[in-house]
């Protein structure tokens, strides 16, 4: 772990942990600061739901496993920043997930906004994958969903890979991305 990521006067007891002390803190941490909101959430989801949202959306596919064991790995594993993930594997090999929407990512917003915030981020996957773009397959919550009202979610199919390289880590100034690049050459000649 790095003083970058630390808090202080969190950081001076961090650094005189060893690594395994600070594995376990992290992991501690991280399940109290989400807590109980990622039990709440795996609380109302129910398997023949997801199943039959998914094999609504695909025609032809059938869900093989829905992985939603509330045990700390899986909470650490498919738990983000702003989503909870819970990954779903269909009978052909295919892996797909559902996303859903934390009220806890110090976003106090009402669910209204949430749900036209994920809408919004739905359309865009949609309208870059039928443009044929190399992002997720999107579909998003059923209108007539029989999960819990509160419940704001999508399915997206899963790409292998790491994130788009451009934004990570951020550029030097004098090292611009191609596309940054491209753009100020352009700009230059008008």
């Amino acid at each position: 772990m790095s003083f970058n990521s630390c808090a202080i006067p969190n950081c001076i007891f961090q650094a005189l942990l060893d690594r395994d002390e600070q594995i376990a803190w992290n992991m501690i941490s991280k399940l109290d600061m989400n807590e109980p909101e990622i039990s709440q959430l795996l609380s109302l989801l129910d398997p023949k739901i997801i199943s039959n949202d998914l094999e609504n959306y695909l025609p032809g596919q059938k869900v093989a496993k829905i992985h939603m064991n509330s045990t700390e790995n899986t909470i650490l594993s498919l738990e983000g920043s702003s989503n909870l993930l819970i990954k779903i594997n269909l009978e052909d090999g295919q892996t797909w997930f559902m996303r859903i929407r934390k009220r806890s990512a110090g976003r106090p917003y009402p669910d209204e906004v949430l749900r036209m915030n994920l809408e919004s981020e739905v359309a865009t996957c949609q309208a870059l994958f039928d443009g044929g773009v190399a992002v997720p397959q999107t579909f998003i919550r059923p209108r007539d969903s029989k999960h819990h009202p509160k419940l704001i979610y999508c399915y997206q199919s899963f790409i292998p890979g790491g994130p788009w390289q451009p934004f990570d880590p951020i550029p030097a100034f004098n090292n611009p991305p191609p596309i940054l690049y491209a753009t100020t050459q352009l700009l230059n000649t008008l």
